[in-house]
């Protein structure tokens, strides 16, 4: 399992061009232009899971996932009878051990990673 932060590197476009912020539109902020500021806009951990078959399996490990606080989106890429990689999509890292569990709860084993 990872946790990974996405950073999307975003670039202010309006800046010192004549228009929107900082470029004559009047935003009060007295000029100079702004940095942009990446942000972070998720956090995925990613999990490798046995034991997934099908769809029904994919449905039953996001439905325990998502009952999670937090969680805001979960992806499974199945591998029908092998090792899947489900995706654990929240705005701010989350405890594993709940994460775990719901798998666990799900009917399903969580492979640990080797070092």
């Amino acid at each position: 399992m990872t946790n990974e932060a996405i950073d999307i590197n975003l670039t202010d476009v309006t800046a010192n061009t004549g228009g929107g912020c900082c470029g004559g539109g009047g935003c009060g902020c007295s000029g100079g232009g702004h940095a942009a500021t990446p942000a972070i806009v998720s956090v995925r951990t990613d999990f490798s899971v046995e034991g997934m078959t099908c769809a029904h399996c994919v449905s039953s490990v996001t439905e325990e996932l998502g009952e999670i606080a937090g969680v805001e989106r979960v992806t499974v890429a199945l591998v029908a009878d092998g090792v899947s990689t489900v995706s654990v999509h929240s705005a701010a890292p989350l405890q594993i051990a709940p994460l775990e569990a719901a798998i666990a709860e799900a009917g399903y084993t969580v492979v640990p990673d080797l070092p």
